[in-house]
């Protein structure tokens, strides 16, 4: 939110439906992306009251892009999206790309330091913020995969709430 407030455009990464909708429910003014569920799985995601009354069930390929034009545009400043925007996207205004997605693959690693170092009028620099789960050693190791790409490509780490280590 503090990103956004300073004028900076982001995107949050989520690995299912579920935590986009999630986080979308702490920060309202985002907008969650993902494809359209099946009738049985809304239901579901309706039950965990993370939608929003009269919400859509997802998106479709049309929807999708015309999302994806107003986040290049920035008309949008803050959109969190599972695997449909994963590859494949352009956004050289992104400054901030937050990763809470666990995956951890070159091509994943590739794509989001490509996104992030496009060069934009009042864009000083990009950022990452990956998310680590100390809690669930799986993750934990992706995320300690993730952290050596990173210095691999000579990135400044910081450490946000957290160790960093």
């Amino acid at each position: 939110r503090q990103r956004v407030e300073a004028g900076r455009q982001v995107l949050i990464l989520v690995k299912t439906t579920e935590h986009a909708l999630q986080i979308r429910y702490w920060l309202p003014e985002a907008i969650a992306v993902f494809k359209t569920a099946t009738p049985d799985r809304w239901e579901q995601l309706t039950r965990l009251n993370i939608t929003r009354p009269g919400e859509q069930p997802g998106y479709n390929d049309k929807q999708l892009q015309e999302v994806q034009e107003k986040f290049r545009s920035r008309h949008y400043m803050v959109v969190i999206a599972n695997s449909v925007w994963f590859k494949g996207k352009d956004f050289p205004s992104l400054d901030v790309v937050v990763r809470g997605d666990a995956i951890s693959t070159a091509v994943a690693n590739t794509q989001l330091s490509g996104r992030l170092s496009r060069t934009y009028e009042g864009k000083p620099y990009g950022e990452l913020i990956d998310c680590i789960d100390a809690f669930d050693s799986g993750l934990s190791v992706r995320w300690h995969k993730r952290r050596r790409f990173y210095k691999s490509q000579g990135w400044e780490i910081g450490a946000v709430g957290g160790s960093g280590s």
